[in-house]
């Protein structure tokens, strides 16, 4: 949202503030909310399913459906300092990627993606156009080298999963991922 003027992914925008957006949300179109963090009363939390394993999409669609579906959507900047290197970054994605392979079973919460829409989505980013389109848009709103990661990114990401999940599939989770907790920390 940091080079956005207005509200352009899914969900109802129910008011525009200068720091923030309130959007509502229903079932079918739920972002991916609180994979890296957000702030919920304690109460709240506690009324979802969240044993024995807290799956942030599955509570948030537990809220959801609990008619507690009106979120804020930050216009600022937040910096998140999760990854020391580039290296670091994609061990994280590879490991995040892999827990969700092998635990798709335990999830409540199933990813809608049409197979056309994907297909085309992820030509657009390994070509190379849009995501450089991106960052040069988002450079010109704020001057950073960091916005040309995002091609990089873009590009190698959608191959990774691709890989992971063709290895999953053929192989089964415990041959196609593996990986220690405690070595990606």
């Amino acid at each position: 949202m940091q080079t956005e003027k207005d509200w352009v992914l899914p969900g109802k925008v129910v008011a525009n503030q200068s720091d923030y957006f309130l959007v509502k949300f229903n079932e079918s179109n739920l972002l991916t909310i609180g994979s890296q963090g957000f702030i919920i009363k304690k109460d709240l939390l506690l009324k979802t399913n969240c044993t024995p394993y807290l799956f942030h999409m599955d509570s948030n669609m537990d809220l959801v459906k609990m008619s507690h579906n009106i979120y804020a959507m930050m216009k600022l900047e937040i910096i998140h300092l999760h990854s020391d290197t580039i290296s670091h970054f994609l061990r994280k994605l590879k490991r995040n990627f892999g827990l969700f392979l092998a635990q798709r079973h335990i999830r409540r919460y199933k990813y809608q993606t049409d197979a056309i829409r994907l297909f085309l989505i992820t030509l657009s980013m390994v070509t190379l156009v849009r995501p450089l389109f991106d960052s040069l848009k988002g450079f010109s709103r704020k001057r950073d080298i960091a916005w040309f990661l995002h091609p990089i990114f873009c590009f190698v990401v959608p191959i990774m999963y691709m890989l992971m999940t063709v290895r999953w599939k053929l192989l089964g989770f415990s041959a196609g991922v593996r990986m220690k907790m405690s070595s990606i920390t």
